[in-house]
């Protein structure tokens, strides 16, 4: 852990932030990291929460060209954060948008893409059940959908149902058994 990451780590304003994530009140959270990030500017985890709450607050704009707008900035924060030294792949996510912010699209089936486009808005305002919902919908209409069935098992991990977490990320892992992220996400959910 850096210097920077360990004085942030006492600040009772990150704590606050924190907690406000773990209720799963990310637009909320948002502006909180904002702020933290001018406080701790060498913390490159904290940038990293918030250009992942940018583009989770972009993913529930209703008009396409606003959702294009909102993940401008997200995408600058995460470039922030990778060159501060963050190692961590979601960078990688959120750095593969392109500079302005067009949406990376989950389908070449539209009806597939605005499903999951849907579920990733309900998702983002902590709607774990309805946004499950909505990732179960894809899975039905395309049952290789990687991303429908990882996001399924991560709804389960937020709500701490772990097993059932864990019974989708090994779905997505038989799906596409060359990506890391399905890995990840199991391992996390096989943590007591």
């Amino acid at each position: 852990m850096t210097q920077a990451q360990t004085e942030a780590k006492d600040d009772p304003e990150l704590r606050h932030a924190n907690e406000l994530v773990s209720q799963l009140k990310l637009v909320e959270a948002m502006p909180l990291f904002e702020e933290l990030a001018a406080d701790h500017p060498s913390n490159y985890q904290i940038r990293e929460r918030w250009a992942w709450f940018l583009f989770a607050y972009a993913a529930t704009l209703p008009d396409p060209e606003q959702r294009k707008k909102g993940r401008v900035p997200g995408r600058t924060v995460a470039l922030q954060a990778k060159n501060l030294g963050d190692p961590d792949p979601i960078l990688l996510v959120m750095l593969e948008t392109p500079d302005d912010g067009a949406e990376a699209k989950f389908s070449d089936r539209k009806d597939v893409d605005q499903a999951m486009k849907a579920a990733e808005a309900d998702f983002a305002h902590g709607e774990l059940d309805k946004a499950r919902e909505g990732y179960l919908r894809v899975v039905l209409i395309d049952p290789n959908n990687y991303e429908a069935a990882i996001f399924v098992g991560d709804t389960y991990f937020k709500q701490h149902v772990n097993g059932s977490a864990g019974e989708w990320f090994s779905r997505a892992i038989q799906i596409d058994p060359n990506r890391e992220t399905a890995y990840r996400y199991w391992a996390d959910a096989l943590e007591p």
